[in-house]
């Protein structure tokens, strides 16, 4: 768990860190989350169109 919030202050969590940490009701860690899904979902849009 150390690790963990070693890499909090670092801002460098995975996705999978991430969801654990929201899943324990981090704030900070459910908003970081939402905005990575939204960077996902407009690269993908990108992609689609581009094809």
């Amino acid at each position: 768990m150390q690790k963990v919030v070693r890499r909090k202050k670092e801002k460098i969590l995975s996705q999978y860190e991430l969801i654990k940490l929201a899943n324990l009701g981090d704030e900070k860690a459910k908003s970081e989350l939402e905005e990575r899904l939204k960077d996902m979902v407009k690269k993908d849009e990108k992609k689609k169109d581009s094809k």
